[in-house]
């Protein structure tokens, strides 16, 4: 999935949204009909209604308003997954997540600090989503694929970027350099 954003904006650019359309068509196609999710019913039917969805809008001539839906899809997955760790007795994603690198319990003002994390990152996912929606509506589509495809993983780093320099500021004990955050990140197992 990670390359999509790339294969969008160049099929945007070279006017061949259907390269981008026919890979995400293929990425979602295996994520369901994978094993061993390809003998599940539901993955099944979705699958077959995905695929006669993408031939109708091809038939019209539309099927290129498809690449519209992972800039708001992508960032409302992450939204509802870093929302739900915040209900009454869950631990905060970022929480479980400082928790993992630690390999030990946090302190009280870790812990209220990493759920304000958590909350900070499900604001800038709905800022996202709102975001996509919005200059999709008033920009060309070129536009829109800069500041989607290009800018949003620009605001990604940069959130991550400056939330592990204010880390280390307010948290003086905190160790290791900014490529070790990124790879225990990479590493960590979301669930």
């Amino acid at each position: 999935m990670g390359v999509y954003p790339v294969i969008a904006h160049l099929g945007l650019w070279t006017s061949l949204p259907r390269l981008a359309v026919s890979y995400l068509l293929c990425l979602l196609l295996i994520v369901l009909l994978h094993p061993p999710h390809h003998r599940r019913l539901k993955n099944i039917v979705f699958a077959s209604a995905l695929v006669i969805s993408v031939a109708c809008l091809v038939a019209i001539d539309r099927d290129y308003l498809l690449i519209y839906l992972p800039p708001v899809i992508i960032p409302g997955m992450f939204m509802l997954l870093f929302l739900r760790s915040l209900r009454k007795g869950s631990i905060p994603l970022i929480t479980q997540f400082q928790e993992q690198i630690k390999g030990k319990e946090l302190s009280i003002e870790r812990k209220n600090y990493t759920r304000k994390v958590t909350i900070l990152w499900a604001a800038i996912f709905v800022f996202m989503i709102l975001e996509a929606l919005l200059v999709a509506l008033l920009a060309p589509i070129e536009v829109w694929s800069w500041v989607t495809h290009i800018g949003n993983y620009v605001l990604i780093g940069l959130v991550l970027l400056i939330e592990f320099i204010y880390r280390k500021h307010r948290f003086k004990t905190e160790q290791g350099s900014f490529k070790q955050f990124i790879l225990a990140l990479s590493s960590h197992r979301w669930n």
